[in-house]
């Protein structure tokens, strides 16, 4: 067997390798700097800059560094449990000096119903990779982890076994298949 007709079989374990490792990269990277964290899109309130099924990565600031324009992830005031990422459109203080802010999404044309507190905000938004976020809800799911589980093995562990299994068997000085001598 020539090198080149290995090279497929190179390229395609490289690629692999590589993309295994930043999925994990992925995966791992809010765990390592704790003040990351995903959402996904679920709406198309901000589109077409994040449009529905965007994975988002968000950062989290101290409240003195959002600014009008940020994009930002917040718990909803009236339903903590929901998060929204919306635009900040206008910041300002309260009469006893708290700070509060309005948010709007970019497709909507009227502002969100409700005034944010700067302590519900989560995060500004500094990444988005389009459409890895429906990947993170499947993946949130029982079947759906099973079945990236099985990808994996169809496409990564499956070629290596046919591989080896494919490779000629090295023949000894008699001829005879087994080992060299």
């Amino acid at each position: 067997m020539t090198w080149c007709s290995r090279v497929p079989s190179v390229v395609r374990r490289v690629l692999g390798a590589f993309l295994g490792l930043l999925g994990v990269y992925l995966l791992l990277l809010p765990l390592a700097v704790r003040s990351l964290r995903y959402e996904v899109i679920l709406s198309g309130s901000m589109a077409p800059g994040l449009p529905v099924g965007s994975l988002i990565v968000v950062r989290e600031l101290p409240a003195s560094q959002y600014q009008v324009g940020d994009v930002v992830s917040f718990k909803v005031p009236s339903r903590p449990s929901e998060v929204v990422t919306h635009r900040l459109v206008r910041l300002y203080r309260d009469e006893q000096g708290l700070r509060l802010a309005k948010t709007k999404g970019d497709a909507n044309t009227n502002g969100d119903p409700w005034t944010l507190s700067l302590g519900n905000i989560m995060g500004k938004e500094v990444a988005v990779i389009p459409w890895l976020g429906y990947l993170a809800i499947v993946m949130r799911l029982p079947s759906g982890f099973l079945a990236a589980a099985a990808l994996s093995l169809v496409f990564l562990v499956l070629p290596e076994m046919w591989a080896l299994w494919s490779e000629p068997v090295a023949q000894n000085a008699a001829g005879t298949p087994g080992t060299e001598v």
